[in-house]
């Protein structure tokens, strides 16, 4: 019934994690995690908050990203979620289930852009995602 997208994720900066809701053309996410270890921090753990602007106020105790754990939820206004900063190797695999085949195929169209924009902005990225405040959040 509802069309899947299936992302695969290696590297993070800094700037990923922010305290975000999914976008309204998403039903439900699931996580992968691929993760053999994981240091001793939170930093770059799953979590699922209680509001948009505090990332230490959990609704659950926090998902290190090792290897087989897996995290569902459903997309709602207030399914709030994020990581604090992390920047290194974190394997996940992403199952989005969206509203439309149109959808599926703007975010796949989206994401060829945006792999492209990161092959040749991504020092620049990485450097101005470095200073993000860890309650940083984003809207779609």
């Amino acid at each position: 019934q509802y069309p899947t997208l299936v992302t695969l994720c290696r590297l993070l900066n800094k700037r990923h994690g922010t305290i975000h809701t999914d976008s309204r053309s998403k039903v439900a996410t699931a996580l992968l995690y691929l993760n053999e270890s994981w240091p001793d921090t939170s930093d770059g753990c799953f979590r699922f908050l209680n509001r948009i602007d505090d990332v230490d106020d959990l609704a659950a105790p926090e998902i290190k990203p090792l290897y087989g754990n897996f995290v569902v939820f459903k997309r709602a206004d207030n399914s709030f979620h994020g990581h604090l900063p992390y920047e290194g190797e974190r394997r996940v695999i992403q199952v989005a289930w969206l509203t439309s085949e149109d959808e599926k195929l703007r975010k796949t169209q989206r994401g060829k852009f945006s792999r492209l924009f990161k092959k040749l902005f991504g020092s620049l990225d990485k450097k101005f995602g470095a200073g993000r405040d860890k309650n940083a959040a984003h809207k779609d």
